[in-house]
C-alpha cells in the first residue's frame, strides 16, 4: 500500500543529508530547509541564529483534503541576538489549472508568531480541497501549487542589516480527479467524490532480463512482444504491440465511463477469451 502517513522523525530522517525533500508516494512527502540568520551591530557581526522548519504533506485514503503539518525544531542561538523577538508570518498562494478553481482552507494558519511562541508551540496544521465540478474533462482534473513562506519580521535596531526578507519552501504540485471508475466516486456526494494526489513524477517501474533478475520472465515477454510481436499470440503477422515509447502509449479501456468504452471492452474481452479457448480448450 502507498504511504500516506509521515512523523517529524521520518522526515527528519530522510533530509538530514544533501536531499532537502522526500517523496515515497504521491499520498506522502515532506521537505525540510534550515533558515539561518547573521545578527549584526552597527555593521559588525555579534551572533548568529538558525532553526529547521520541516513541512509534511499528507493525503489520506480516498480523501480530497490534501494535509500540510508543519514542524519547527533544532532552534540554535549564539552571541548577541534577538531571535526569540523576531515575529514569523506566514504567507500561502496556490495558482491552479483550470484558473479559478475554488481552493477550500482548514487548519489553522497562524498570525504573526514570535520564535519563542514557536519554540513552546513548535506544530501547526494548514489543509486544502478542491470541490468536483471545477476541473477539466473527461476526469475532472485539477492541478495546483501550494506555496507557502515564512516571513520574518526583524526587532527594531536589526531591521537594514539583516538580508533575509523570507523563508521560502519548495512548490508542492497537488492534483485532484472525480472519474467514475474511482473507488471513491459518489454521484450523490460531490463534495467527497473523488479523490487527492500530491503531483509529482513518479519514478518508472523498471523490468531486466538479466539472469538473476526476479522479474526475467516478465520483462522477456514483453521483449518479445515488442521485438517479435508475430510470435505472440493471437497469431498476425502485422501486428503491433504499443507501448514502446512516449509518443505511441497504451490506451486503457475503462467501461464504466460510457457505452461506448463499455463496448470497445467486451469486445477485446470476447477476442481474448476466444483465442485462449482455441489453444486450450480445457
Amino acid at each position: 500500500m502507498p504511504k500516506r502517513t509521515m512523523t517529524l522523525a521520518e522526515c527528519k530522517a530522510h533530509t538530514a543529508a544533501d536531499a532537502s525533500m522526500w517523496i515515497p508516494s504521491r499520498f506522502a512527502m515532506c521537505e525540510s530547509q534550515c533558515f539561518a540568520a547573521t545578527w549584526h551591530v552597527n555593521g559588525r557581526e555579534v551572533g548568529f541564529s538558525q532553526m529547521t522548519v520541516s513541512a509534511i504533506a499528507t493525503v489520506p485514503a480516498n480523501s480530497r483534503e490534501v494535509h500540510f503539518d508543519y514542524y519547527f525544531s533544532d532552534f540554535y542561538a549564539a552571541g548577541a541576538n534577538a531571535i526569540d523577538e523576531t515575529l514569523v508570518g506566514t504567507s500561502v498562494n496556490h495558482p491552479t489549472v483550470p484558473d479559478g478553481v475554488s481552493l477550500g482552507q482548514g487548519g489553522l494558519n497562524p498570525t504573526p508568531t514570535t520564535v519563542a511562541q514557536l519554540k513552546a508551540n513548535p506544530h501547526f496544521m494548514i489543509s486544502t480541497n478542491a470541490s468536483p465540478g471545477q476541473g477539466l474533462a473527461p476526469d475532472d482534473g485539477i492541478w495546483a501549487v501550494w506555496n507557502m513562506k515564512f516571513v520574518p519580521e526583524w526587532p527594531p535596531g536589526w531591521v537594514e542589516t539583516n538580508p533575509l526578507a523570507e523563508w521560502k519552501f519548495s512548490s508542492f504540485g497537488l492534483r485532484w480527479d472525480n472519474s467514475p471508475y474511482l473507488p471513491n466516486y459518489k454521484p450523490a456526494d460531490a463534495l467527497h467524490s473523488g479523490g487527492a494526489a500530491l503531483s509529482y513524477d513518479v519514478s518508472p517501474l523498471r523490468y531486466s532480463t538479466a539472469a538473476a533478475a526476479p522479474e526475467r520472465a516478465v520483462a522477456s515477454h514483453i521483449e518479445t512482444a515488442f521485438t517479435q510481436p508475430q510470435n505472440t499470440m493471437p497469431t498476425n503477422r502485422s501486428k503491433h504491440v504499443a507501448g514502446q515509447s512516449a509518443s505511441d502509449p497504451l490506451h486503457r479501456l475503462q467501461k464504466s465511463i460510457g457505452q461506448t468504452n463499455l463496448n470497445r471492452y467486451n469486445a477485446n474481452r470476447r477476442e481474448a477469451v476466444k483465442v485462449c479457448l482455441a489453444v486450450d480448450p480445457s
